[in-house]
């Protein structure tokens, strides 16, 4: 497998992945994940959480764009939908 490909496939992995596990996997000091994104034809969604690193992961379809209401902020909002990843992860595990 190529490192372009092994990139792609952790990008697409349920739970993406972080830049340090790609460096690890692949062996480099340094990636740009929007470029290896484009190169493989994937949307890039980047989450970051409060003293976690960020995770990158790939999709075919667009993301979609996520609007506040006016109850919830955006940012409300996608930190709801990470917990809830982050339980399907766990209860999968």
């Amino acid at each position: 497998m190529k490192k372009s490909e092994l990139i792609a496939s952790m990008l697409l992995r349920p739970q993406g992945c972080t830049r340090s596990e790609v460096l690890q996997a692949i062996g480099w000091k340094q990636i740009s994940f929007q470029a290896h994104a484009r190169q493989a034809g994937l949307y890039l969604r980047i989450e970051k959480e409060r003293d976690w690193p960020k995770r990158y992961f790939g999709s075919h379809s667009k993301p979609e764009v996520i609007a506040a209401d006016s109850k919830r902020s955006a940012e409300e909002v996608l930190e709801s939908e990470i917990i809830q990843q982050r339980g399907n992860l766990a209860a999968a595990a």
